[in-house]
């Protein structure tokens, strides 16, 4: 019997790693973060970190398996949305927004990810989606 298309072993792969990094990884780092607020930096998983590289991989596979073409990079604002809804479920209120439009750090990005990892949002939203 031929599994679907979507059940093909590819895809599979790309949703257990997904998991891995929901379930394993995610929360880790929030831990580490939350128990290390002196020395952040050594606790990041960098562009160049192997389950960074890993993850890339996969989604570039099966990308090309599916014939998708990534999006453009998109611009804060939309950024911001997409990472709220992503990790808190919900989109960011106006002052959120314009605090990060105005905002200059070249860190800005991290520094909203990581609010948003130690948020009870983020727990909410991850007990949601995986419960």
């Amino acid at each position: 019997m031929k599994l679907p298309n979507r059940f093909s072993s590819k895809n599979i792969s790309l949703a257990l790693t997904f998991l891995y990094l929901c379930i394993i990884i995610l929360p880790v780092s929030a831990e580490k973060i939350r128990s290390s607020k002196s020395n952040r930096s050594d606790i990041r998983l960098k562009v160049n970190h192997p389950v960074v590289i890993f993850l890339n991989e996969k989604l570039r596979e099966s990308w090309e398996d599916n014939e998708i073409k990534p999006s453009e990079k998109s611009g804060d604002a939309e950024w911001l949305r997409r990472v709220y809804l992503d990790i808190a479920g919900h989109i960011p209120n106006a002052d959120e927004v314009t605090q990060f439009l105005k905002d200059k750090d070249s860190n800005k990005g991290e520094n909203v990810i990581e609010q948003l990892l130690e948020g009870r949002s983020y727990i909410r939203n991850c007990t949601t989606i995986w419960t």
